[in-house]
């Protein structure tokens, strides 16, 4: 679990650690490097890398899924990666009541649905070995955001991505002077150049810190 306190959040993550400990289930929070903006992609990395063998459950410090899902999740993922929801609702940060009964801040939304089924971060489940098959996060995706879809991008293109039917809920909350994403100028270039096309891909997470969209294109052209 990527985790850094910040004053709003601390409410929401006492919530989602009641919720892993109701399911019976061990939290690994992981920071990443204190001297710099927090890193979730990094802190992702270092909570998987410090998780035992077998399934992994990557999950947000403000997010709750929906139990039913989420045992489904664990009891039938194999080599992909799963997302345990469709829908996605957003709550206040300080609710401490039952979940189905708090207000949704984003009632008045016009796409909740298409929010659901088409967002890649908040809860994945997987074995650590698929984690691990697809690189890892980029690391070169600081602050919070654009790490995932990535993510997401290898997962599709390398071993398959599933939903389940659910809803995910998240834990209103300030920035709090947080860093949002800032990926380096071309980060995305090489995933969309690889998208896909699996040996491009591979190459690309063999070490994303030094490929580049030229370097993408001129390998496929020599296969």
């Amino acid at each position: 679990m990527p985790w850094r306190a910040t004053p709003s959040r601390i409410p929401p993550y006492r919530r989602v650690k009641q919720f892993w400990a109701d399911m019976g289930l061990p939290v690994i929070p992981a920071d990443s490097d204190t001297n710099k903006p927090f890193n979730r992609a990094q802190a992702r990395n270092r909570a998987v890398a410090s998780a035992p063998p077998g399934i992994v459950i990557v999950a947000d410090a403000d997010t709750i899924p929906a139990p039913q899902a989420l045992k489904e999740a664990l009891a039938t993922v194999q080599d992909e990666v799963v997302w345990p929801f469709t829908w996605c609702r957003r709550i206040p940060g300080d609710w401490t009541g039952d979940l189905e009964s708090a207000p949704d801040l984003d009632a008045d939304a016009e796409d909740l649905i298409g929010m659901g089924q088409h967002a890649v971060g908040g809860v994945l489940v997987m074995r650590t070995s698929t984690w691990w098959r697809l690189g890892g996060m980029d690391e070169r995706f600081t602050g919070w955001g654009g790490e995932d879809t990535a993510f997401a991008c290898a997962a599709n293109t390398l071993t398959g991505t599933r939903r389940i039917p659910g809803v995910l809920t998240t834990f209103d909350h300030f920035m709090d002077g947080e860093v949002r994403a800032h990926p380096p100028a071309g980060a995305w270039n090489p995933y969309r150049a690889a998208d896909g096309i699996p040996a491009a891909m591979e190459a690309l997470i063999a070490d994303p810190s030094r490929m580049t969209f030229n370097t993408v294109v001129s390998r496929l052209l020599t296969q």
